[in-house]
């Protein structure tokens, strides 16, 4: 962090030329604030260089070198290029990059920022020329063969950020140490637009043909139900998934395909919600609207680059079990009817039974199949998985580690299958792809709900897998002091973890930090998942209380989930939220310290 007198000097040189007119004429109007306006403007915006991440770079769009702008885009561009053109000529192989951007403020003068320097570089550069769903990318990259991917792009944050995504050859998220080398070019630049070069890199701009392909691709991974005449209302959230979205739905037989109009089109400012965020419930309003009025029983969305799912469906609440299945609801039954919206945990968990009990009526279960979750999700993932005879993988939270181990695991058995990878964050992927996909997970879950519907599959799962119900706290920690309030909370957890919780004692404490697990008074070693601050404590129960602090933001997170052994029912159901709900309250205490 800069001091103030040193972030003062620094916004000066941006005010003044080489910069643009538009960054003087912002940087002005910051040092035209009052005193105390300004010194705050000047540290959040100056105080210090934005960050390079196994996650890329995420911030506010605005000038500053603590803001995502022109010329931070060309910096962390060149930071990249330099390590791709580092790696090529050590493996000697020739480096291409593809480029592709979402409907946001700036994304496409920022793609196009970036596609300058590249080619500047000498790389050759594979860009698209129209909005893109993220998903599109990590495809785009393995079925060219390039040597990394860019997305400009913010996900499901609200509309005044922008971010930059890198995805590997493998097309799974960069890992370490990619990112610590971008950082370490990084630190060596200076904020300057790219000047000419004396072998410059060649320009594609890629046509409709890679969307077919990947309409295609994602067509062929999914093909269950029969019956596809039913009416799926469909939300983009104002991103960028709508168009393929329906192409896939077309190609595949869903035609009752019903937008939400005032959505649908992607919109910078994604008017119509905080942030096209579908773990948000109240994202789906709109859809819910529609889906009322056009009498539909499901509704699907993605979230701002379309790589989020979000799924609701109408259950009758006349009755319960297999029985409250939407197949065949009426509009005299709607009446009695609600939409129940789920859970990222459920979502990725009934989407990888069905799967899983769909194979098996195919009698293609196989135990080089694997499913992969984040640990910070449910548990059942790893019931459900040894119910069906296939390798569960745990890894830590984020798909990039999940895509990655998923090609580490395809590498060393080029027969295995990855059948479903998923994070209790919405984010799901299916067969053989390498990051969340929204759109796949999408027609996934119209297939479920085509077939027997959500509440048969639900149903079938907690009857022959267990009942599990997830939720999560967190704490924040404001101000300079609070990464180290944050540190310090944890590692009082650490030399202090409770004894039991919900009336089970805890016979786990898994420590990712030093890499032991604590179970039975002995020290376990853990192997194969690397270090993070990050403990886990489970209960006789099966009960769980997960905790970190953020990677990005000033806040420890508490994840937890129940376990009931008894027979599914709605009466199970209803005691498993009563105790989810009362270990919310233990956590809370737990992060208050």
């Amino acid at each position: 962090m800069r001091s103030y007198e040193e972030a003062l000097k620094i916004a000066e040189t941006w005010g003044k030329p080489p910069f643009n007119d538009d960054t003087i004429t912002g940087v002005k109007a910051l040092l035209s604030l009052p005193e105390i306006e300004r010194e705050k403007a000047i540290l959040d915006q100056f105080g210090y260089d934005l960050s390079f991440g196994t996650a890329g770079m995420r911030a506010i769009m605005d000038v500053g070198t603590a803001r995502i702008n022109t010329y931070t885009i060309a910096r962390v561009s060149q930071a990249v290029a330099n390590v791709i053109r580092s790696r090529a000529a050590s493996e000697k192989g020739l480096a291409k990059v593809v480029i592709g951007y979402d409907g946001r403020r700036h994304s496409d003068k920022f793609a196009r920022i970036a596609q300058r320097v590249y080619l500047a570089a000498g790389i050759d550069v594979l860009a698209f020329d129209r909005i893109v769903p993220t998903p599109l990318i990590p495809f785009t990259v393995r079925k060219l063969g390039a040597s990394c991917g860019i997305m400009i792009t913010s996900s499901h944050n609200a509309a005044a950020y922008n971010g930059y995504k890198v995805y590997a050859a493998n097309g799974a998220q960069i890992l370490s140490p990619f990112d610590t080398d971008v950082m370490a070019a990084m630190s060596t630049l200076s904020y300057e637009m790219p000047g000419a070069a004396e072998t410059a890199g060649k320009l594609k701009v890629l046509d409709e043909q890679i969307m077919r392909d990947y309409v295609s691709w994602v067509v062929s991974e999914v093909d269950f139900a029969k019956d596809r005449s039913q009416k799926i209302v469909f939300t983009p959230l104002h991103g960028a998934a709508g168009a393929l979205m329906n192409a896939v739905f077309y190609k595949s037989g869903f035609k009752n395909f019903l937008p939400v109009p005032q959505q649908y089109e992607p919109h910078p400012l994604f008017p119509t919600v905080k942030a096209p965020n579908p773990e948000n419930k109240d994202s789906l309003n709109m859809a819910l609207e529609k889906a009322e009025a056009d009498g539909a029983d499901l509704i699907l969305a993605t979230d701002g680059d379309g790589d989020r799912i979000g799924v609701a469906f109408r259950r009758n609440t006349e009755v319960t079990g297999s029985a409250a299945a939407t197949d065949g609801i009426g509009a005299a039954d709607r009446k009695n009817s609600k939409f129940i919206s789920l859970t990222g945990n459920q979502i990725g968990t009934v989407l990888l039974y069905y799967l899983l009990a769909k194979l098996r009526e195919q009698g293609k279960i196989k135990p080089n199949q694997f499913a992969l979750a984040s640990l910070v999700s449910t548990p059942l993932t790893r019931a459900i998985c040894e119910k069906f005879g296939i390798t569960f993988y745990e890894t830590l939270t984020g798909f990039k580690n999940m895509g990655n181990k998923a090609d580490e695991v395809l590498k060393a058995d080029p027969d295995a299958r990855m059948v479903l990878a998923f994070e209790e964050a919405f984010g799901v992927t299916i067969g053989d792809s390498r990051d969340k996909d929204g759109i796949v997970s999408n027609l996934l879950a119209a297939h479920i709900a085509a077939d027997q519907g959500f509440d048969h599959w639900l149903t079938a799962m907690y009857t022959e897998c267990g009942y599990a119900a997830e939720d999560a706290v967190e704490k924040e920690f404001p101000g300079a002091a609070g990464i180290d309030a944050m540190k310090a909370l944890i590692e009082r957890l650490r030399q202090n973890p409770p004894k039991e919780f919900l009336g089970h004692q805890v016979t786990s404490l898994r420590d990712f930090e030093k890499q032991i697990e604590l179970r039975d008074g002995k020290d376990i070693p853990i192997s194969g998942i690397p270090q993070q601050n990050l403990l886990y404590f489970t209960n006789a129960n099966g009960d769980w209380i997960a905790i970190r602090p953020s990677g990005t933001e000033p806040k420890v997170k508490a994840y937890v989930g129940v376990r009931e052994h008894a027979a599914y029912s709605p009466q199970i159901d209803e005691h498993a939220h009563q105790r989810l709900a009362e270990l919310c309250k233990i956590a809370q205490a737990m992060l208050a310290g």
